[in-house]
């Protein structure tokens, strides 16, 4: 019950007009395109704001509380886990040594550590 309050508060704050809501915990303000999505436990929420000036900002709240943000001009966000982000900023040419999951890091909200998601995987997996 208190996760359902603290979810229909964080939609209050950042929404006060209708919006749409897929199966998958996404909401699409359609007026300040701000994104929410849930960690697949529920624990954490992404929140992913419009970009200004070409920079997307994006943040993860856990009891009302921002545990982490950072932004990104080209590239993505996403749950890569309950409790891992996979962030993905765009380096530009990627050299022939290295693919795009050397780019990729995994970001754990809980121990504040990052690696990269070849570290993670395995050099094999693109």
């Amino acid at each position: 019950m208190k996760k359902i309050i603290l979810f229909c508060s964080l939609l209050l704050v950042f929404s006060c007009n209708s919006s749409n809501t897929s199966s998958s915990g996404m909401q699409d303000n359609s007026e300040t395109r701000s994104k929410i999505i849930l960690s697949p436990d529920k624990e954490y929420t992404l929140v992913i704001n419009p970009a200004t000036y070409g920079v997307n900002h994006f943040s993860v709240v856990k009891d009302k509380l921002k545990v982490y943000e950072d932004s990104y001009e080209s590239g993505y966000v996403k749950w890569y886990d309950s409790h891992r982000l996979e962030i993905f900023k765009t380096p530009g040419i990627i050299p022939p040594s290295k693919n795009k999951n050397d780019f990729i890091i995994i970001y754990d909200v809980e121990s504040k550590k990052s690696k990269t998601k070849t570290e993670i995987e395995g050099p094999d997996n693109n």
